[in-house]
């Protein structure tokens, strides 16, 4: 299931990813908006992955694995990651379209 822990107080959010007895803790955002690392900190789940919202290792022992891929997780370049990397076959990112940063920027149509 899901549960959504948006303003939730970390220790009040770890605490209820224990008590649900999760056996695997899918992280979503990394460090970009909201990051969840206080909540990953207390370890609230026996393995704890880290999966695209973040394009890039977590840096600490927040996190076991790094689903990621060959393109933007070299396997030459894993020694870098605290996490072990799961690669996927192909691309994982949703954003392969290029865009220019005139178009990425530009504010939505009212």
């Amino acid at each position: 299931g899901f549960r959504e822990l948006g303003g939730v107080p970390p220790h009040d959010a770890a605490a209820a990813v224990n008590a649900d007895a999760l056996h695997v803790l899918v992280d979503t955002t990394g460090y970009t908006l909201s990051p969840m690392t206080q909540i990953l900190s207390r370890r609230p789940a026996p393995v704890q992955v880290h999966w695209h919202g973040y394009p890039g290792t977590m840096g600490g022992l927040i996190t076991d694995y790094y689903v990621s891929d060959g393109t933007s997780s070299p396997v030459e370049l894993r020694r870098h990651y605290a996490e072990s990397l799961v690669l996927l076959p192909l691309p994982y990112l949703a954003n392969s379209h290029p865009v220019t940063r005139r178009e990425a920027c530009r504010p939505p149509p009212p």
